[in-house]
């Protein structure tokens, strides 16, 4: 069986974040022309471009700048954000999505986003065993004019909204003209409300604001990013002023809160930690023993001993407030020893 934490991630602000994302505080550093610079780090270096041959959470939080899905799951309410479609419906047997496709969206290149822009994007990532399993069941796509993509599904699932986030829409000439050099080199495949101007993978990256955003400029202009793998290295960074927002250690947390200086936020986050037991050919196959090592552990004094007591504890894999079809009723494994024994 297996055990989980439920996280509340710790983040540290002092500007305001990106478009559509959720205000944090004051702005951001203004560079010598005046313009708002957003300076940011990753925890790795950004290893591809290319929004479908990743999974790496790293590449991911600069993704969601360049490139935007049909939805996306905001994490502060539990819903779903529209934003290369604006609305869906979904058949009675569930097997029938039905998007209808925001107009006036263009490419950073110029190019208009079309219907198939969109196949493409979803043809390209059944392709790559890195994005695929998002699309698993889906065994039809059409387009129904020129604002309507339909899905057609082997089964009801409740996730397609959540995997499709997953997704990003690319520009299909860009992806063509670059061919096998696209994740590797600059790129303009992109809609979202930044693009990329300067690309070291492994030293930093620079983006702009898209001027013919559909939402409209950002307020901010410029964001510059840089890796820093080190904890310590980019805390102190952040204490310097080199950087203007940081996911916090949680080490650190309650020294940062403490800081007049600074502006923190704790986030609620669709994630979880949780214990996996390898039950193939071993005797972890045995269900009463893998029910022992569930009832044995404690999941308040890991959450202690883990997060400073910041996480919550969870009862399933997947939070059922997050995630809809995920179970909210079951069998719960909590602390017991006399029921492990």
């Amino acid at each position: 069986m297996r055990k989980f934490n439920f996280i509340f991630v710790a983040l540290l602000a002092m500007m305001v974040i990106l478009t559509g994302c959720t205000p944090r505080a004051s702005s951001p550093t203004a560079g010598a022309s005046g313009e708002r610079i957003l300076n940011l780090s990753t925890l790795a270096p950004l290893t591809t471009v290319d929004p479908h041959n990743t999974v790496n959470i790293q590449d991911r939080m600069v993704h969601r700048q360049i490139f935007e899905p049909l939805f996306r799951q905001d994490e502060a309410t539990g819903g779903y954000q529209p934003q290369l479609a604006t609305s869906y419906t979904v058949s009675p047997d569930g097997l029938v999505y039905t998007f209808i496709i925001r107009q006036g969206v263009r490419f950073h290149n110029g190019d208009p986003l079309t219907i198939r822009d969109i196949e493409f994007s979803y043809e390209r990532a059944m392709e790559n065993p890195r994005s695929r399993a998002y699309l698993a069941g889906i065994i039809g796509m059409r387009a129904e004019g020129n604002d309507r993509f339909i899905l057609t599904l082997d089964g009801p699932n409740a996730a397609l909204l959540l995997n499709l986030g997953y997704v990003p829409i690319v520009n299909e000439r860009e992806v063509r003209e670059q061919g096998d050099d696209f994740g590797t080199i600059l790129t303009l495949a992109g809609t979202g409300p930044f693009f990329f101007t300067h690309l070291v993978h492994d030293v930093g990256w620079n983006l702009e604001a898209f001027s013919d955003y559909y939402l409209g400029e950002a307020a901010i202009k410029y964001i510059q990013y840089r890796p820093i793998v080190d904890v310590t290295a980019g805390l102190i960074a952040f204490e310097a002023g080199a950087l203007d927002w940081l996911i916090a250690p949680i080490a650190n947390w309650d020294a940062l809160v403490a800081n007049p200086r600074f502006n923190t936020e704790i986030a609620h986050q669709n994630h979880i930690t949780y214990v996996a037991i390898n039950h193939m050919n071993s005797p972890l196959g045995d269900d009463n023993l893998r029910k022992a090592i569930a009832y044995a552990i404690d999941k308040e004094a890991t959450n202690l001993a883990s997060f400073n007591g910041m996480a919550l504890t969870a009862d399933f894999m997947v939070p059922s407030d997050r995630n809809r079809g995920a179970p909210s009723e079951g069998i719960i494994y909590n602390f017991d020893l006399q029921r492990a024994r």
